[in-house]
């Protein structure tokens, strides 16, 4: 407020050319939202708003509110300083909107949401995702490209005399790709010859300190800089930022050598991007490590993983976007078209159902499938295929019709890779050698179709098998032939490739041992133990095909089922006489997979007549499971019966026979080498669904459990691990079930010591805000347990896990975990989690959650409580952490940040609830901040916090919370501080809670604030 005062009094020079006449704007024209955008200080709070112009689009504009009896005056001359350093690299004004003799808003940069032209804060959390979505070297140019936007907003302000007052790298914004500087409310003038010179090499240090933070992911440190960043390519960035960061002004250098240098280091990032050669690959090598496919979480929406696939980035990625509108436009319209011809081919899906989506995403695939294929795309650029491919590939297996038989694999030979073996296909395709397929690819399995691909005249591979396992989709394909997709297999050559014409023909068969892990090497010696192979000289049987398929075309799953519904029972009694002859790795394979495809998609009377039936048959199978496919099948087998069944169904399965049987797998299966992860995450969803709602016996069912976490974390994913937690939430919920009475006392703690291990493992792979909600979860039904000889043994022990983040020790991995729960669930879980550890415990146990690093994750977590429930239990976790503790303790959460992230809770608390633990937080933690600190810049954020959170104090005890926090807050400040609290809207939040002050401690406290806020003030 100093500041804008100060400005205020410039020299009229600055205010006198310009006319604010022709911005002012009518409020009833300018919608704001309720939730401003996210921001690292209560400076730069910014929220997105619509701007109405009648006969033109409506147009996205950012709102800055100002609040009080000068807000116009404040606002009127913040648009006249803008308007004078009006720059392409400075946030522009669009209009200036008064709302009532005390609000006043200012329009800035409209931008056009629609194509492309979003708008960003380059926060920390808007840093580290464009680092994970972005290579190294592409970081590393789109930073130095903000850079250069950076250095011209600020050269800008220095050659019209202003002084920028708050500068850093979360004071940016990016519109359309380009950074540009916030200079609302932190630029002054300088009119003092030394000034302009001190403020040059300040802001030549303030573009180096950008730099280091956006690459490094931190602030620049005395001696740090070398080591953070020596890793950068190219190697040029370090050296420039040594210099830009200099202790001795005069050797930082000026803007233009500095803006040179990053143009310099831009080309040269640029002639490496484009230099970069494609791979040279075997074919009997995967450019992907084993198992990649089950490492990619799917994604919930279509439309991501299509541009990643088409590689037209966010916004935020681009430096310029004109380039890629017309393509984003197109993109839209495509997927519009998409959506619109399967509502209207498939009527028997409602919109947006799963099968509807996942019809979309198979129409989309087969639109797509020439980019799948487009030269270097696999090889170099797997981020951008692997979200697409798990997707359709997902899809297909629920959606499509299995088909095993013959059929055949076309590779053109139109690439520089598949040209390279196809002059030496002999040597690439010798006899026992692997042959990956490493994505989805479409099958040919017409038999006039096959016989013709041997004469063409075109180079192309041939890869012919007689025993392919596919699905038809030929019913949600966007063309008229059939379409019958493969997923990603491994092959065995089986006889020599001969060329045919200008075709190369290999023989092939299906690895059911290794497919979709991509083991490289010859593994025909293994194989051979697995499945009998016909003799290298005897040809693939083509001639007589297993079914005619010259006019077949799949109908829809529903038309099959029905058939399938009336045979249950035959089917269900041909399953337990074979189950008794499935003595072999392979006959439990192919009755597994027989099961899997009977039971998918069953109803509840399908599943249960199977649940019934063959639960013995599983057990008895199990004993022949031995191979990591056959696996895989029998637990899709059981986790399809299982999944949504009723407690009737589950019932045939929670019994001892079962529960031993999947031990004694599990615990055969750690000891393997090759873990495949399909297998783990088939199992994962058998025990999930197994322990929801069964009364599974705790004590047989713990010793599952240890034995797979101990397998999860060898080759977790996000997926599996919440697979696995939800598993330990349905076991723990009871806890009274958890810790039988009839048990000996020492069975009981290594039952919880063994539980807590296995919690505390699997958290070191939580790495999504799903994995951070079970995961809270599991420890918030640990709390629960009580054993008799201490009481809050489990707790203690939870308290004393620690882990290690940047040499910082932290609690059960707040620090870290915090950083995933980025959303309102995640967070209101993992502040239960907190909570509910610390409540109750005694104070050295609490005094050891007064960190920095937990602190730091309270307000990292306060981003992302966006619900009343998130506030009040993040609220509560303040609050628990530091209850009863000394003022040294408290002094850990008495830091501005902290006070930053209660007000911006304070947005969202809309429950009596919410209010209530919200002025908990600020009765506990920042009353200290305020004696400690003063906080008087900070005071017009609590009190906009105070006035806001009134309209919901609609209880005594909310109205009895928030009046004590008021009273701590403003007890002992001074008359000047209190002035604050002198507005009109204080006095309406007062009259407001008194309508509900309807017990005495609720009258109490009001007045008391009353008392406190008027007491010695002017």
């Amino acid at each position: 407020r100093e500041n804008l005062q100060h400005s205020s009094r410039m020299d009229s020079s600055v205010c006198k050319p310009l006319s604010l006449q022709q911005y002012v704007v009518a409020a009833d024209r300018v919608t704001v939202d309720a939730i401003p955008l996210c921001a690292e200080s209560a400076e730069d709070v910014l929220y997105p708003g619509l701007l109405t112009t009648t006969g033109k689009p409506d147009c996205a504009v950012l709102v800055k509110r100002y609040v009080g009896t000068d807000a116009a005056a404040v606002a009127r001359n913040e648009v006249a300083l803008l308007l004078h350093i009006a720059h392409r690299n400075v946030i522009s004004v669009v209009g200036l909107v008064d709302v009532n003799p005390t609000e006043s808003m200012v329009l800035l940069e409209e931008h056009d949401r629609a194509n492309g032209g979003d708008i960003t804060l380059l926060t920390r959390t808007a840093v580290d995702d464009l680092r994970t979505r972005l290579e190294p070297t592409a970081f590393s140019r789109q930073v130095l490209q903000w850079g250069l936007d950076v250095a011209a907003g600020l050269a800008h302000l220095h050659m019209n005399e202003m002084l920028h007052l708050n500068f850093r790298t979360s004071n940016t914004i990016v519109c359309g790709g380009t950074a540009k500087v916030n200079a609302l409310g932190v630029a002054q003038r300088q009119s003092a010859l030394d000034a302009l010179q001190d403020s040059a090499s300040s802001y030549v240090y303030g573009l180096g300190t950008f730099l280091h933070e956006l690459l490094g992911g931190r602030l620049p440190c005395d001696g740090s800089s070398s080591s953070v960043l020596s890793h950068l390519e190219p190697k040029g960035v370090n050296t420039l930022l040594l210099q830009l960061l200099h202790v001795d002004p005069r050797r930082r250098g000026t803007f233009e050598a500095a803006k040179q240098r990053m143009q310099e280091l831009l080309a040269t990032l640029v002639i490496t991007l484009e230099s970069q050669p494609p791979p040279q690959l075997s074919a009997g090598l995967c450019p992907w490590a084993p198992g990649w496919l089950d490492t990619v979480d799917p994604q919930p929406s279509l439309l991501e993983p299509l541009l990643c696939l088409l590689r037209c980035p966010l916004p935020v990625a681009c430096s310029d976007l004109s380039g890629q509108r017309a393509r984003f436009d197109a993109l839209l319209a495509w997927y519009q078209r998409t959506a619109d011809a399967t509502t209207t081919s498939s009527p028997q899906f409602s919109v947006g159902s799963q099968q509807w989506q996942d019809a979309c995403a198979i129409m989309m695939y087969t639109c797509a499938n020439d980019m799948l294929t487009e030269r270097g795309r696999v090889a170099r650029d797997v981020k951008c295929i692997t979200p697409m491919a798990h997707r359709v590939i997902s899809a297909v297996e629920r959606l499509g019709v299995p088909y095993i038989g013959s059929a055949c694999l076309v590779l053109h030979a139109d690439t520089p890779l598949i040209q390279e073996l196809y002059a030496n296909y002999k040597d690439h395709f010798e006899v026992g050698k692997q042959v990956c397929v490493p994505q989805i690819a479409r099958v040919t399995t017409d038999s006039d179709q096959m016989q013709s691909l041997a004469q063409s005249t075109m180079p192309v591979f041939v890869l012919r098998c007689c025993n392919m396992s596919a699905f038809d989709v030929s019913a949600y394909s966007a063309h008229i032939e059939p379409i019958v997709l493969a997923t990603p297999h491994a092959f065995i050559v089986i006889s020599t490739p001969f060329l045919s014409n200008s075709a190369v023909i290999v023989n092939v068969l299906l690895d059911i041992s290794t497919s979709a892990s991509y083991l490289s090497g010859d593994v025909h010696q293994q194989l051979a133990a697995a499945l009998p192979l016909p003799e290298p000289s005897q040809p693939c049987p083509f001639d007589v095909l297993q079914r005619p398929s010259a006019h077949y075309r799949a109908y829809p799953r529903k038309h099959s089922r029905v058939t399938f519904a009336s045979a249950t029972s035959v089917i269900v009694n041909a399953v337990v006489k074979m189950s008794h002859h499935a003595t072999t790795p392979n006959a439990v394979h192919s009755l597994s997979m027989a099961l899997t495809h009977a039971t998918r998609d069953a109803d509840a009377s399908v599943k249960a007549a199977f649940a019934t039936a063959i639960a013995g048959a599983v057990a008895r199978m199990s004993e022949h499971a031995t191979t990591s496919h056959g696996l895989h099948w029998l637990f899709a087998a059981l986790a399809n019966v299982l999944r949504d069944a009723d407690a009737s169904v589950k019932a045939a399965f929670a019994t001892t026979a079962i529960v031993d049987a999947l031990t004694k797998i599990t615990r055969r299966y750690e000891n393997l080498d090759d873990t495949t992860p399909s297998v783990i995450r088939s199992l994962s969803s058998v025990i999930s669904n197994l322990t929801e709602g069964a009364d599974v016996s705790v004590v047989n069912a713990l010793p599952l459990l240890f034995a797979f976490v101990r397998i999860v974390t060898r080759s977790a994913t996000s997926s599996i691990v919440v697979c696995c937690l939800r598993a330990i939430c349905n076991i723990t919920s009871d806890p009274v079930l958890l810790i039988p009475s009839n048990i000996p006392d020492r069975m009981k703690h290594l039952f919880v010591g063994e539980l807590s291990d296995s919690i505390f493992r699997l958290s070191e792979h939580v790495t999504t805000p799903h994995a951070v909600s079970w995961l809270s979860r599991a420890i918030c039904n640990m709390t629960k347990v009580t054993l008799r000889r201490n009481l809050l043994w489990p707790k203690k022990f939870l308290a004393q896990k620690t882990t290690t983040i940047d040499g910082v020790v932290t609690k059960f991995a707040v620090a870290r975990l915090s950083t995933y729960a980025t959303t309102p669930d995640a967070v209101r879980w993992l502040s239960t989690a907190l909570g509910n550890v610390l409540s109750g415990a005694n104070t050295s146990v609490t005094a050891t959650f007064a960190t920095p690093a937990v602190a730091e994750a309270v307000v990292r977590m306060s981003y992302h409580a966006t619900t009343p429930d998130a506030v009040h239990w993040l609220s509560t976790a303040i609050s628990n952490v530091i209850s009863g503790h000394r003022k040294s303790v408290k002094a850990v959460f008495a830091t501005p940040a902290v006070v930053e992230a209660v007000a911006r809770m304070s947005y969202h608390a809309t429950t009596p609830d919410a209010v209530r633990w919200v002025s908990t937080a600020v009765r506990s933690s920042l009353a200290e901040s305020t004696r400690r600190c003063g906080l008087c810049s900070l005071t017009t954020a609590i009190v906009d916090a105070v006035v806001r959170m009134s309209a919901y104090a609609t209880t005594p005890d909310a109205v009895r919370w928030l009046a004590s926090a008021v009273g701590i807050i403003t007890d002992g400040i001074g008359a000047s501080t209190k002035a604050m609290f002198a507005t009109k809207a204080v006095v309406e939040a007062v009259a407001t809670m008194a309508r509900h002050a309807r017990t005495p401690d609720a009258v109490h406290y009001l007045s008391a604030s009353i008392v406190h806020i008027t007491e010695g003030a002017n």
